[in-house]
């Protein structure tokens, strides 16, 4: 997924007088933050949007999964919708690494990358950068996602 974030995160890009490069906000948010607005029991998304889930989100839960149908076959507009929220959910949480916490992305990146064999899923790293868990920047993350205009 993260990857895929910093890839996502530059098909926008914004380009400073510095000459440092960034991403810019787009419509990939629309879909994020209607679910992160949505009830849970509203039946659209079954498992809210979070930096918790992200983490801890296999390659093949990050492609959308295997959804069926009720006849068992599998639901390939389940599986586009939940692999677009989550392109959403990493494009942003590399946006806000890199907008709200300038450098942070960066720091985060090669934390993981250097330690990534005794650190799989990249919380270490990313609570040795940021300070805090996912779980303990969540609400930062969300409040930041949700102010995003395109």
């Amino acid at each position: 997924w993260m990857n895929e974030g910093l890839a996502s995160l530059f098909e926008q890009p914004q380009v400073d007088p510095d000459g440092t490069m960034h991403g810019r906000s787009n419509a990939r948010y629309a879909v994020l933050q209607r679910a992160l607005s949505r009830d849970a029991d509203a039946g659209a998304t079954p498992v809210r949007p979070s930096l918790v889930g992200l983490f801890a989100m296999s390659n093949h839960e990050f492609v959308g999964g295997s959804p069926l149908t009720p006849e068992g076959t599998l639901d390939e507009a389940a599986k586009a919708a939940a692999e677009l929220l989550h392109y959403g959910m990493s494009r942003s949480f590399c946006q806000w690494l890199d907008s709200k916490h300038h450098r942070k992305l960066w720091d985060f990146y090669h934390a993981w990358r250097d330690g990534f064999a005794s650190d799989r899923t990249g919380e270490k790293a990313f609570a040795a950068v940021m300070g805090g868990s996912p779980a303990a920047l969540e609400a930062d993350w969300e409040a930041w996602v949700m102010a995003q205009r395109w």
